[in-house]
């Protein structure tokens, strides 16, 4: 599989550098993945027009070379994505998924409205209006073209075929989730996930990520690149544990080498992994012998992850990475437990969107029987850091913090969208 091209569109009266432009790129670096972020004050913000960026996006397609793309777009950049694929049908064959953030399909009524008639009038009469720009902080003269122009397109008209995943916030102020609502009616390519967030949906962006690297399969793209094979056992079942027991010293040894404390003794992983039925993930690098096991991880069938190790020969080569996208196929919805300190562990499971606990009645409902064992819970900047006890060593205590992992929650977004329509 070619890495395909990834597009970011931001909104009107932004830029290249806005928050969620960088957030995407950022995370999509983790992956070994580059975002295209255009410009699309184009020719200038004073005198753009809805054309002239969907224009400047058909560029950027040609400029992307051959490949798939996909498109993640916020607000004014939906509507600019939607019309590119209805004005420029040959370089719109090539976009295969899109994912909009609080979407503007009606722009330019949608922006009459949030004036008054006569600010409305002056702007008609005089052909221009001060209009303050989000990213330079300060008011530039914007041409009514602007509005005459995107008059000319209609949104609800246009027709693809490409899955588009809507995400937008019931307390959008800017545009209302109507918009949303309305135009995925009949459209079984399209789901809209309605967010308890404004418009900038700021506070809902770990759930947005975790939700795209299943959505856009970057876990597909990732395995393209890398000869490493994944084996996954349910000890659950009599016939897996017979063919675990071939690998199980190896197994040990490799979590020996990544845990060196009495908590995770190589007792307490054998006891656990057999007492509560997990499911284990095994590495191996294509080509070699099956007992060449550099790798593991496995986790409860809670979706409790227990532990992840590789060999200190092999990290940095995106085994890891490989773990956790395997097991994100068995156990979408997961939450781990890790040390404060172990920053590798803690940025491998952001790039999932993984994030860190923040209630303590939540952190109590997720560890279930474990909470027993909490001896002291403090809030830190980020999340909740608690110290337990082990259960088999109960002289031992650790400091943690949780992380969750709520992908396809919001991919149930259709139910969303049914319970919202008919309110």
């Amino acid at each position: 599989m070619t890495i395909p091209h990834f597009i970011y569109l931001h909104g009107f009266a932004s830029s290249p550098s806005s928050g969620k432009a960088l957030f995407f790129k950022q995370k999509l670096a983790g992956w070994g993945i580059a975002l295209y972020i255009p410009d699309l004050n184009t020719p200038d913000f004073s005198t753009l027009t809805l054309t002239s960026m969907i224009d400047r996006l058909n560029e950027v397609v040609q400029e992307c070379g051959d490949g798939r793309v996909y498109i993640i777009a916020s607000s004014l950049g939906s509507m600019v994505a939607l019309h590119f694929l209805d004005r420029f049908k040959s370089n719109a064959s090539r976009v295969e998924k899109m994912m909009f953030l609080a979407p503007s399909f009606d722009f330019a009524r949608t922006y009459q409205r949030k004036l008054s008639d006569e600010e409305l009038a002056r702007w008609k009469s005089t052909g221009w209006l001060g209009i303050h720009h989000y990213s330079f902080d300060k008011q530039f003269r914007v041409h009514y073209g602007l509005i005459e122009d995107a008059l000319k397109y209609d949104s609800y008209a246009v027709r693809f075929e490409q899955p588009l995943l809507i995400f937008h916030g019931l307390r959008d102020e800017e545009v209302d989730d109507k918009q949303s609502l309305a135009f995925a009616e009949g459209r079984k390519n399209v789901t809209v996930s309605l967010l308890d967030s404004d418009h900038l949906l700021q506070d809902q962006l770990n759930l947005i990520w975790a939700t795209a690297v299943d959505y856009f399969d970057l876990c597909a793209i990732h395995s393209s690149k890398s000869n490493i094979r994944v084996q996954i056992l349910d000890l659950s079942k009599s016939e897996d544990v017979d063919r675990f027991a071939q690998y199980e010293e190896r197994f040990l040894d490799v979590l020996e080498e990544a845990y060196t404390d009495r908590f995770f003794a190589r007792e307490v992983h054998i006891e656990r992994i057999y007492s509560e039925k997990h499911v284990v993930f095994l590495a191996f690098v294509e080509g070699t012998a099956t007992s060449d096991l550099i790798g593991c991880s496995y986790i409860r069938p809670d979706g409790k992850r227990s532990a992840t190790a590789v060999s200190p020969n092999f990290q940095g080569r995106g085994i890891a990475k490989e773990l956790v996208c395997a097991s994100l196929r068995v156990f979408p919805d997961q939450f781990s437990e890790i040390y404060p300190s172990n920053e590798r562990m803690r940025n491998l499971l952001a790039s999932f969107g993984f994030h860190p606990v923040t209630s303590e009645a939540k952190l109590r409902a997720y560890l279930g029987r474990a909470s027993l064992l909490i001896r002291s819970v403090h809030n830190q900047s980020g999340g909740v850091v608690y110290k337990r006890q082990s259960a088999t060593h109960q002289d031992i205590e650790h400091e943690f913090i949780l992380l969750e992992h709520p992908a396809n929650r919001a991919l149930r977004g259709r139910a969303n969208w049914e319970a919202a329509s008919n309110v």
